[in-house]
């Protein structure tokens, strides 16, 4: 018998059809001169997000199908890796955050890099503010 391959299968950065916008959100980011409205990944919570000595909430890149940041972001996020660029985040009940936005590149087995975008400082606050647990779904507009 021939081995065949097998199919890798790209995840798809939402589930299905792309979810409305919601109204409430997009109000809130219209009275902040935001305009706007992107779905940038929608992201099943696993216990690693919800671990306390990881305190971020990581993106990967192969799974963001917008581009989100703008030009000048994007370079000062390449040229600061290390210290992030500050990024205010509106949380799932509404609330406004500070939160510092980074790439972490991640080791591969095949000496290749996964990088990854990671939110962090606050998402601790976030998590119990918004009682996130395993399996709630979170969107990152």
């Amino acid at each position: 018998m021939s081995k065949q391959k097998r199919k890798k299968h790209k995840h798809k950065a939402t589930f299905g059809a792309q979810p409305c916008f919601p109204q409430m959100l997009k109000e809130m980011i219209k009275d902040m001169d935001g305009n706007e409205e992107k779905l940038i990944i929608q992201k099943t919570i696993y216990k690693t997000n919800l671990r306390m000595h990881h305190r971020c909430l990581s993106i990967d890149m192969n799974r963001v199908e917008v581009k989100f940041l703008k030009d000048e972001e994007t370079s000062a996020l390449k040229q600061s890796s290390k210290e992030g660029i500050e990024e205010l985040v509106i949380e799932p009940c509404l609330k406004t955050r500070d939160m510092i936005l980074r790439i972490w590149d991640m080791p591969k087995p095949t000496s290749l890099f996964s990088s990854l975008y990671v939110l962090i400082i606050g998402w601790k606050s976030v998590v119990e503010g918004n009682d996130l647990k395993v399996r709630n779904v979170v969107q990152v507009w």
